[in-house]
C-alpha cells in the first residue's frame, strides 16, 4: 500500500525540513539559482529565500551558498551539506514508507527490533527468531550468552567473542534477533548432546536431490529450518509429523541487534 506520508523536520521547535523545503533544495541544485528553483519548485522568490535563509540559521552548516547576481536574484550553490540533507531525506521518507507497510503485518508490533527486520532487514540466514537476553557469563576472550524466546520458555544458548558481546553492548533485558542458518541445524530421534536442543515435531519436508528441507515447529510455535541429507532422512524415517529434536551448538547462533 503506498501511503502519502509527509515528513516534518523541526530544528529547535522551529520547522528545518518539510517536502516543500526539500524540493527547493533539490532545484536550486540542479538550475543553480535561487529565483530559477524556486519557479520549478512552485514557490515565490521571497518564500524561497526566506526558507533557505532560515534552514541555513537553523543549521549547524550552510546548505545553501548564494553567489552575488543581477535582477532575479543571483546564482545559488547547494552545499555538500546541502546535498547530504537531500539524500538523508528521501532515504527517511523510504523508511516511513517501510515502516507504514508493516501495518499489513499481522506480526506484533511491540519490538522495536522486530519491525525494523520485517521492514527492512534482509538476511540468507533461514532461521530468524526474536528473544531477549536473560544472562551472560562475562569471562574472558569467549563469552555465552542466553536469549529467552518471545514464549518465554525456550531459551537458545550464544557463544561468541567478548569483543562482540560489549559492541553489541548484551545485557539482561537486550532485545536480539537470533539467526541460525539451515546447514547448521541438525534433526535427530536420538538422544544427543549439543548446547542447544528443541523439541518439537517435523511439519514439512521438501525434497532436493541430495538434501531436503525440513521444517520443524518447536513447542514455542516457532519454526526451524534444516536441510538434512536425503540418506539422513531415509535412515531415520523421518516425515510430517515425526516428533524429532532439532540440536545446534551455541557457536552456530548470531545475533543482531540495536545498538
Amino acid at each position: 500500500m503506498q501511503a502519502e506520508i509527509a515528513l516534518i523536520l523541526k530544528l529547535q521547535q522551529r520547522l528545518f525540513a518539510d517536502p516543500r523545503r526539500i524540493e527547493l533544495l533539490r532545484q536550486v541544485k540542479e538550475s543553480g539559482s535561487i529565483s530559477q528553483g524556486a519557479k520549478l519548485a512552485g514557490i515565490s522568490y521571497k518564500s524561497a529565500w526566506d526558507a533557505i535563509n532560515e534552514m541555513n540559521q537553523l543549521a549547524d552548516r550552510t546548505l545553501v551558498e548564494r553567489a552575488t547576481g543581477g535582477k532575479g536574484g543571483g546564482g545559488a550553490i547547494v552545499t555538500a551539506y546541502g546535498e547530504r540533507l537531500i539524500q538523508l531525506y528521501a532515504l527517511l521518507e523510504q523508511i516511513q514508507q517501510k515502516a507504514f507497510d508493516v501495518l499489513q503485518d499481522d506480526a506484533p508490533l511491540g519490538s522495536l527490533l522486530g519491525a525494523i527486520a520485517r521492514f527492512s532487514l534482509q538476511t540468507s540466514a533461514r532461521n530468524q527468531l526474536y528473544g531477549t537476553v536473560v544472562s551472560r557469563d562475562n569471562l574472558p576472550v569467549q563469552q555465552h550468552v542466553t536469549v529467552e524466546l518471545a514464549d518465554g520458555t525456550t531459551q537458545i544458548k550464544v557463544a561468541l567473542t567478548e569483543q562482540s558481546a560489549n559492541r553489541l553492548q548484551l545485557a539482561a533485558g537486550k532485545e536480539v534477533l537470533v539467526l541460525i542458518k539451515a546447514p547448521w541445524v541438525s534433526i535427530t530421534q536420538e538422544s544427543v548432546n549439543a548446547d542447544n536442543l528443541l523439541a518439537g515435531h517435523i511439519s514439512q519436508i521438501e525434497q532436493g536431490e541430495s538434501r531436503s528441507e525440513v521444517l520443524v515447529t518447536l513447542g514455542s510455535g516457532e519454526t526451524l529450518c534444516a536441510t538434512v541429507e536425503n540418506p539422513l532422512i531415509a535412515q531415520q524415517k523421518l516425515q510430517p509429523g515425526s516428533a524429532v529434536t532439532a540440536y545446534f551448538n551455541a557457536d552456530r547462533v548470531i545475533i543482531a541487534t540495536l545498538l
